[in-house]
């Protein structure tokens, strides 16, 4: 597929912050985390990164930067984060992870400059690194946050290429280097900035000592 990096028809030169959300139900968020953490523990933690990461975001200047909260299904906690962050949200649409994103970044582009894909859990992610995510693409197609696990906790791009978000493993640990590749193989000029943590595993909480909001979390990881 054609890479589209024509932007012509956009008529918004901010960056669409999309933060992919899934939907804080017992037993199906945080599942790495079980064995170390009870499924409402799960679910609490869950909840909780949602919250900050989305009071984070909603502190991005609005001249730079246009909120979307991408959700898996409706759910009273997600009303109540777009309410008080004042962040619309909309469903994710596709049927696997890759499509979803893949759509989320062809649907951005076909008005705004660049897209910028986090998820909503990932709170080590802040707006230092987003800023430079989106100076990033003034020099180049594409920006990536790599996880210290492999994959990646944000993705920004002024450009779509299907092969981007197709045949990769979520969740595993070549993620970010399968991308990278994907990337090389467009021709494309890219960036990988600074490695984040992703709280998907019990030694991740560690890394939420330095945020004042999640550091109790930090306490219950393993010793």
């Amino acid at each position: 597929m054609q890479s589209d990096i024509n932007n012509m028809a956009r008529t918004d030169s901010r960056t669409k912050v999309c933060l992919f959300a899934k939907a804080p139900v017992l037993g199906r968020v945080k599942t790495r985390m079980s064995g170390h953490l009870s499924e409402g523990d799960c679910l609490q933690l869950h909840k909780d990164m949602l919250a900050y990461v989305a009071g984070m975001a909603s502190t991005l200047s609005p001249q730079d930067f246009q909120l979307e909260l991408l959700i898996t299904a409706g759910h009273a906690y997600f009303d109540r984060l777009s309410e008080q962050f004042n962040i619309a949200q909309s469903l994710q649409v596709g049927e696997d992870l890759g499509v979803r994103m893949s759509n989320a970044v062809q649907a951005g582009l076909a008005h705004f400059e660049s897209v910028l894909l986090v998820g909503a859990d990932c709170p080590c992610v802040s707006v230092a690194m987003i800023n430079e995510a989106r100076a990033a693409l003034q020099r180049s197609n594409a920006a990536l946050i790599p996880a210290l696990d492999g994959g990646y906790v944000a993705l920004a791009l002024r450009a779509h290429d299907a092969s981007l978000f197709s045949d990769i493993v979520w969740g595993g640990a070549n993620v970010a280097a399968t991308t990278v590749q994907r990337m090389q193989g467009l021709g494309w000029k890219y960036e990988v900035l600074e490695a984040c943590p992703d709280i998907d595993r019990p030694e991740d909480l560690q890394y939420l000592a330095g945020l004042p909001a999640l550091a109790h979390w930090a306490a219950t990881g393993p010793l």
